[in-house]
């Protein structure tokens, strides 16, 4: 399998922000979920899956744009939006700006 950086290079043509997508599909029918994607984060996250989880989560194609990964539905989460206090939200901004300062 080639690595996600190898992957990127690859790509045969250069694509717009609104097709650089990611498709998830998965059914009551069906135990695993089906994912689609271009997004080279999304790529990235989903090779490092198939790498540590071999097991559990299989790369099934590669187009020379992205690639189709088959994992069990379970692993899907849909949750609610945070609700951060405003001491909170200031407690994370100022984490990220100093994580931002370090780099």
């Amino acid at each position: 399998m080639d690595t996600n950086k190898e992957k990127i290079v690859k790509k045969e043509y250069q694509l717009t922000m609104f097709e650089d997508e990611t498709t998830i599909a998965f059914n009551i029918g069906e135990t695993d979920a089906y994912v689609y994607t271009c997004m080279p984060s999304v790529l990235a996250k989903l090779d490092k899956l198939c790498e540590d989880y071999p097991n559990i989560f299989k790369q099934t194609k590669f187009d020379g744009c992205g690639g189709s990964y088959k994992f069990p539905k379970k692993y899907i989460k849909i949750s609610k939006p945070r609700n951060y206090s405003d001491l909170e939200r200031s407690k994370r901004a100022a984490r990220l700006e100093l994580a931002r300062a370090k780099k």
